[in-house]
């Protein structure tokens, strides 16, 4: 599927003009991804917004001490299917990603570069207001998901502690 068809459809692009599709299709480019190659880790600075093209990343989140410092335990946050973003602290200061992603299998993902499209943004704020909008939602999303998550393990391991399951 062309770059252009994957921005339009994903859910932050969703309702742009074709002109503000093909402005961020240049500042675009296809990256191809290993399966367990790593695409970025968690503490690292965002510096690209993805959107998938093809295959399944995984987004993890160190859950040790420290888990900037070296490895630690990873729990899986998310997976991401076909036309999904990720990496979205590429656009959100102070930029230092929430976690980390990883290839399932080969993948194809469209990279975008998070300062040249804060640029686009700021200068065509109706766009910019409609791809943060989005943006949100997809990080309340996740952020629901997460706290479902975490409170589901937290509940089991509570269970386990009061009454030995």
């Amino acid at each position: 599927m062309p770059k252009l068809d994957i921005i339009q459809t994903s859910h932050v692009f969703q309702g742009l003009s074709t002109e503000q599709v093909h402005k961020i299709a240049s500042i675009s480019g296809e990256q191809i991804y290993e399966a367990g190659q790593s695409i970025f880790r968690q503490g690292d600075r965002g510096q690209s917004l993805y959107v998938l093209e093809e295959g399944k990343v995984i987004l993890e989140m160190g859950i040790g001490p420290r888990p900037e410092h070296g490895r630690s335990p990873q729990a899986t946050v998310a997976v991401i299917a076909k036309g999904e973003v990720f990496g979205w602290s590429a656009l959100v200061e102070p930029h230092t990603l929430t976690l980390s992603a990883q290839a399932i299998d080969r993948c194809k993902v469209i990279a975008m570069d998070g300062i040249q499209l804060l640029e686009l943004m700021d200068s065509d704020p109706i766009m910019g207001y409609k791809v943060m909008r989005q943006l949100s939602e997809v990080i309340a999303s996740r952020l629901a998901h997460s706290w479902q998550l975490l409170l589901s393990e937290r509940g089991l391991a509570l269970l386990h502690q009061a009454h030995g399951y």
